[in-house]
């Protein structure tokens, strides 16, 4: 083989990985709906992951200068542990549904790969450990 058939093998290999990807973030995809207005995005875990801490800081933030003023420091408080308990405890559940989604997405779409790959693991291990003498 030489090296222009090796470089066409070679993009056309990087095509078909994106297009996996691309259509593994198709299942990433998050509507809103409030009222005539829908928000449609592609959200992964890690998105999800970014709003978590972005909601945790700025609420954070937004209560501790209330925090230090004595008339408002209450509030100051109120704010920083119920915004950051509400956020967080909301996101943290969007995230853990769509870790979930993520993985059953590449079982799907690698799963038979990585279930032959396991399968030529497990037997090549057991040739050797027979050879070795180690049958448990």
């Amino acid at each position: 083989m030489d090296q222009a058939d090796k470089d066409k093998l070679e993009k056309e290999l990087a095509d078909v990985e994106n297009e996996l990807w691309t259509a593994a973030d198709m299942h990433s995809t998050w509507t809103a709906n409030v009222g005539p207005v829908r928000v449609t995005r592609v959200l992964t875990s890690m998105s999800w992951f970014r709003m978590i801490l972005t909601v945790s800081g700025a609420a954070f933030l937004a209560g501790i200068p209330l925090t230090l003023v004595d008339k408002t420091q209450e509030l100051g408080v109120a704010l920083v542990v119920g915004a950051i308990f509400a956020g967080v405890s909301f996101l943290s559940q969007v995230w853990t549904v769509q870790t979930q989604r993520e993985e059953a997405n590449y079982d799907k779409l690698f799963g038979d790969e990585d279930r032959q790959k396991i399968r030529r693991l497990l037997d090549a291990r057991k040739r050797l450990r027979k050879e070795l003498g180690r049958d448990d």
